[in-house]
This record gives structure tokens, sequence and C-alpha cells, in this order.
């Protein structure tokens, strides 16, 4: 397992190290978002062909298959985004560049790289508990009916995350196309949360931990608990620092006072039946 760990540090410090000298040539910070679902999903590529070769329960070989989905399905979005705005920045680092020497983006692409560790090593440890126990005991991690509620709901979530993105992708172009500003995407998810895509993608991890949680339940030690950090992690950073805090007060300035209308009557978060118009 260290060998594996040591390995997944090595590929992350490449991925990012490397990342950040790109984006300082080109002049293109928000490149780091993309480099964020990429390097996730090799990790979870290298630890499924490190550990997927001894008997392991099929919840494993669906956790990693979803997960791997994720990572393609995020960075699909996240290119495509990025090759239409190139060269040009997303708000939040248009702000950053005006305050951020190249040192200060050093450390943030480094700390992202901490990040991707912390959440693609926390959903696979149950893959490397099992080769652990397999090793030391003879026998695999044994299936659990309640992973598979967990891994149906990461799906369902899945889809959530896939079907608000795309509703805000078709608002956007009609309201492009029609020469509408400052609207407010009301279709769809939108129109009982204000912020479905963030809701569904933290349910989506929350799910995978609990999956992977009660795979390796009667496992001893607190390792297992790891499982469940990224979920709790990506939470709290999507309400509390990179999500929806910047997202309310971009949507603030950019719509005003149809914004502000939209946040009397909407859920910021769960969705939720809107209230009506006064």
């Amino acid at each position: 397992m260290g060998f594996q760990i040591l390995t997944c540090i090595l590929i992350l410090s490449a991925i990012f190290i490397g990342g950040f000298f790109w984006a300082q040539r080109i002049r293109f910070w928000s490149l780091v978002d993309g480099l964020w679902a990429t390097s996730i999903g090799l990790i979870w590529i290298f630890l499924g062909a490190e550990n997927l070769r001894a008997p392991v329960p099929v919840e494993l070989w669906v956790l990693m298959g979803l997960g791997i989905f994720w990572s393609l399905r995020l960075t699909w979005h996240l290119g495509r985004r990025l090759r239409a705005h190139f060269p040009s920045e997303d708000p939040r680092y248009v702000e950053l560049k005006k305050n951020w020497t190249a040192s200060k983006f050093f450390v943030f692409f480094l700390a992202q790289a901490f990040i991707a560790g912390i959440l693609s090593l926390g959903i696979a440890s149950p893959l490397m508990l099992n080769a652990q126990v397999l090793k030391a005991q003879g026998f695999q991690v044994q299936g659990n009916p309640f992973a598979w509620i967990f891994l149906v709901g990461s799906a369902l979530s899945l889809a959530g995350v896939f079907v608000s993105d795309r509703q805000l992708e078709k608002f956007k172009a009609k309201s492009k196309l029609s020469n509408l500003r400052g609207e407010v995407c009301q279709q769809g998810l939108w129109a009982y949360s204000r912020h479905p895509n963030y809701f569904f993608e933290c349910l989506t991890w929350l799910f995978w931990g609990g999956a992977g949680l009660s795979l390796i339940w009667n496992q001893p030690g607190i390792f297992k608990f790891f499982t469940i950090v990224p979920g709790v992690l990506l939470t709290f950073l999507i309400l509390k620092f990179t999500g929806i805090p910047y997202a309310e007060s971009s949507s603030l300035k950019s719509r005003g006072e149809k914004y502000k209308d939209y946040q009397r009557r909407v859920s910021i978060f769960i969705p939720w039946f809107p209230k009506k118009k006064v």
C-alpha cells in the first residue's frame, strides 16, 4: 500500500507541477480546473490496475467504474469550456491574477494536488484495504447489500449533475442567441435549487463514501473511515469556499435584482419547492 500511495504522490506532483509551468507559459491559470478532474481519474485507473487483479467484490468494480466515468465526463465538460473561453480566464482567476504572484499560484497548484490526492485515495481506500486483507488473511472483503443502495444513489446523483449542467448550457446558449443578458436560469432542476449541479456533485461523493464504508465496516482500525472524508471535504469546500459563495457573489454582480428575487424564492442548495413570486 505504501508503494501505491508514493506512486500516487509522484503522479499528482508531476501533473500539477507540470501544469503550473504550462499555465504560466500560456498565461491561463484556469487550466488547473481541468487538471484537477483528470488527475483524480488517472489515480483511480492506476489503483484499479494495481488492485483489481486480486479477487474483489463486484461492488468495488462498480465503485471504481463510476469514479472513472465521473472523471471522464468532468474532464470533457471542463475541457470544452476551457477551450471555448481560451485565452479568457475564468472570473475567479482574473481576480487572483491582479493580486497573486507566480509563487502564490505555484502553492495553489500544489494545494489542488493535495486535495486531489485526498479525494482519490479516500474513495479508493476500500480497494487498497481489500488487497491488504487478502494478502494478510487470505480472503477478500465481502459484498454488502447496503453498498448497492449507495452505488445506485451515486449513479442517480451523477445523472443529476449531468442533467443540471446540460440545462444550464442550453439556457446560456439560448440567452446568447437571443441576446438576453442578465437573465437567470430557472428551468428544470434550477427551478428548485440555485446550485443543483453542486448538490448532486456532493451527493455523489457522499454516496461513494457510504458504499466504501459499508464494504469495509467489519475491518479493524480507523483507516476505514478515510473513505468518507472525500465527500465531507468536498461538500465543505463547495458550501464554504470554492463553489457556492463565489457563484452567489458573481451572479449578484452580473444579474442584480433578478438574482436577488431568485435568492428569495429558490433554495440555495437542497432542491425544494420554490416560493411564489410576490
